[in-house]
């Protein structure tokens, strides 16, 4: 059965429910008429970076992508991405939900900082849980989240291909007083910037007393979910014969009066050099 709990049809939903429980769900999809050519887009692209970033990309997160069957890849602004994003950020229709959200969290000039595809092939392993920042590291002003991610399904994703995990209410102060951790952080050629410590020999513990408590996103094709990027969170191993594509692209608010988003401890900045010199903002999607 596919994810449809909690599954937002307002702006004012989605963002409370980010709040409340560090992820959510639109109720709105996009069509597989984008879905289905920027899936072949993204394949054609791996295909193609094969053979020269193989040897780096085994390296990105060699201590949360537990095997080489898992990547995650930088990919260009290609008509397929671009028409994609166009239609997630866009706002003016009443079914926007995810542009108004957008806009609500980082602001009309929050910065495009992450634009990737995360593939998991068959025989992958689960990542370790997670969490893409700590909570200091990761919050503003009035508890609103640094950088929000927006994943979105280029397939139907089955219980047997590594859905992403989710550990709902991970996202808060109180969660990372307990577990609170420096995270990894890798640069796009794999060279590892900083290494994950847990603050105190309880950490795993607390870990495992909350083992069981995740949801799962097994999801239709064209699902538009985000997190909160201070959730405990991982991929699952791919036990299936397909290979699990997924879009991932992250906007961050900036500092007032800043012309860039000041790069914060932890986050993957996953995103090519050539869109990273854009310097989109979110109402360039508009």
């Amino acid at each position: 059965m596919f994810f449809r709990r909690f599954c937002s049809t307002t702006a004012r939903g989605l963002f409370a429910q980010v709040r409340n429980q560090g992820y959510g769900a639109a109720e709105e999809r996009v069509p597989k008429s984008l879905t289905g050519p920027l899936l072949q887009n993204l394949k054609d692209h791996f295909e193609g970076k094969k053979s020269s970033f193989e040897v780096k990309v085994l390296r990105l997160f060699s201590n949360v992508y537990t095997s080489k069957q898992r990547y995650s890849l930088p990919i260009p602004l290609s008509p397929q991405v671009w028409e994609t994003m166009k239609y997630i950020c866009r706002k003016n229709d009443a079914e926007a939900t995810c542009g108004h959200f957008l806009e609500q969290l980082v602001g009309p000039d929050g910065e495009l900082v992450e634009l990737s595809v995360l593939i998991s092939l068959p025989g992958s392993q689960p990542q370790a849980d997670h969490s893409d920042l700590s909570y200091p590291q990761g919050t503003l002003e009035g508890d609103i989240p640094r950088i929000c991610s927006i994943f979105v399904a280029l397939q139907d994703i089955e219980a047997n291909m590594g859905p992403t995990k989710i550990y709902p209410k991970t996202h808060t102060r109180e969660f990372h007083s307990q577990i609170e951790k420096k995270s990894y952080t890798y640069s796009t050629d794999g060279d590892l910037e900083m290494d994950q410590v847990e603050r105190d020999s309880n950490a795993q513990n607390y870990m495992n007393n909350i083992s069981n408590q995740f949801i799962e996103m097994v999801v239709e094709e064209g699902t538009i979910y985000t997190i909160d990027s201070r959730v405990i969170h991982s991929g699952g191993g791919n036990s299936s014969k397909v290979p699990r594509y997924v879009l991932c692209f992250a906007f961050q608010r900036r500092e007032r009066g800043s012309k860039r988003a000041e790069r914060a401890d932890g986050f993957t900045y996953h995103i090519e050099k050539d869109v990273k010199d854009r310097n989109l903002s979110l109402k360039d999607f508009w």
